[in-house]
């Protein structure tokens, strides 16, 4: 039983053959219309190592705030030290310190409330098993952008509840810049990936694990 069509595949090359896809489910019941969002605000969440590429969202920023000067991004989590502190002096190099903040760990609760103002979450890991992280920002009515690998390409549907882009500093913030610029396509994004996230819930889950 895996999560993903990625994870499937990465066990098949093990030889297995019997494989069932398991979907995972949220925490939490996803709001019942699209809130209110900040506009030009962008969030990343998840802990702070390399394998996460934020650098990656901070050098695209860069290049956002050429076309939108009030672009934020919000970083929440903690991780590895030093690249938290390679991540600050990135932002301080591009002179960002006005575009980026870090909040670091928050809890649940005002975790969801910053995922349900900003207008998407960025997710540039070199990997994933699938990527709860968007279904649960998608359950604020918060489409993602997200890179082009296992994991985050089973979590997203293209052009419908969020944007796939290949995995190279030049794409992103280009489909960055025409997402916030697009209202209609914010929309529509935003609506279908609320409706998306009620796919997933652990009942859902369970009853299939038992059917398997």
């Amino acid at each position: 039983m895996v999560v993903s069509e990625s994870t499937k595949k990465d066990v098949q090359r093990f030889g297995f053959e019997d494989i069932h896809i398991i979907p995972e489910g949220i925490n939490f019941k996803p709001l019942s219309k699209v809130p209110k969002k900040e506009k030009n605000t962008l969030i990343y969440v998840g802990r702070l190592k390399k394998s996460k590429r934020v650098h990656h969202i901070i050098e695209a920023l860069r290049i956002v705030k050429e076309k939108i000067p009030s672009v934020k991004l919000w970083i929440v989590g903690n991780g590895d030290m030093p690249y938290k502190k390679y991540l600050e002096k990135l932002v301080r190099k591009n002179n960002l310190e006005n575009n980026i903040k870090f909040f670091g760990y928050l809890d649940f609760i005002e975790r969801n409330k910053l995922m349900g103002k900003a207008e998407a979450i960025i997710v540039t890991s070199v990997k994933e098993g699938w990527g709860l992280i968007v279904p649960e920002a998608n359950a604020f009515g918060t489409p993602a952008i997200v890179y082009d690998v296992d994991g985050l390409r089973d979590a997203v549907k293209h052009e419908k509840t969020g944007i796939i882009v290949n995995p190279n500093t030049n794409h992103l913030p280009k489909a960055i810049i025409n997402y916030l610029q697009n209202n209609k396509l914010k929309t529509k994004l935003s609506k279908n990936s609320l409706d998306y996230s009620k796919e997933f819930n652990w009942d859902k889950s369970a009853k299939v694990s038992l059917g398997v």
